[in-house]
């Protein structure tokens, strides 16, 4: 997929940013009933959050059709993406200041970028964001070519700094304490580095609490 083909067919342009370190030490570390990838990983939550800036944005940019989602194919999340879904998007009709039924489509698809062109735009667009972050740590750097091009289409950025992680914590933290609540006698399970053992002692909720105080 070339630049000029993005930029002839391309409405909008969403990308979204969380750093592993916040996500590790924040969310990554809460206990769960079950470890699964869509937990332990960033994959699953920022494509739901992607989906929701787009019934959030749609509007401003003159998307009024509803939008169906293709992802990358990656090992297990497509998986637990979809296992997910239709809780999600109960949860997200129910909002009553999000059109999300009129905005967003069937199910997602987990596609390869070999075979499906769009998903090359994505991934060509995605690297150059990261590549720009990377460059910029320290000094700045012009943005590479290809973002200053891609430029001319409207953009939606969601960063997610820690003060936000810090928000989707403590919700997770109350939706955490609801549900032992109603379900004491199921077991918390904590990510561990050595992946062998990963239920441990100790109140996670509570000691998070602590920390936040």
């Amino acid at each position: 997929m070339t630049t000029a083909g993005v930029t002839r067919y391309a409405k909008l342009k969403i990308h979204e940013l969380m750093r592993h370190d916040d996500f590790n030490e924040l969310i990554r570390s809460l206990p769960a009933p079950r470890r699964s990838l869509s937990i332990d990983g960033l994959f699953c939550i920022l494509a739901n959050q992607l989906i929701l800036a787009v019934a959030i944005f749609a509007d401003l940019y003159g998307i009024s059709d509803a939008c169906d989602f293709i992802f990358d194919e990656i090992d297990g999340f497509s998986k637990e993406c979809l296992a997910k879904w239709p809780h999600f998007r109960q949860v997200a009709e129910q909002q009553p200041r999000l059109e999300f039924g009129k905005r967003i489509g069937a199910t997602p698809i987990f596609g390869d970028e070999k075979k499906f062109v769009p998903l090359q735009a994505a991934d060509m667009y995605a690297w150059n964001v990261r590549h720009d972050l990377i460059n910029n740590k320290v000094i700045y750097m012009p943005p590479p070519k290809i973002l200053k091009i891609l430029a001319k289409i409207p953009s939606v950025t969601r960063t997610y700094a820690r003060d936000e992680v810090v928000r989707l914590l403590e919700h997770l933290i109350k939706v955490g304490e609801l549900y032992w609540s109603d379900n004491p006698q199921e077991p918390k399970e904590y990510i561990s580095e050595n992946r062998r053992e990963r239920k441990k002692p100790g109140n996670c909720l509570r000691r998070r609490k602590c920390e936040l105080s």
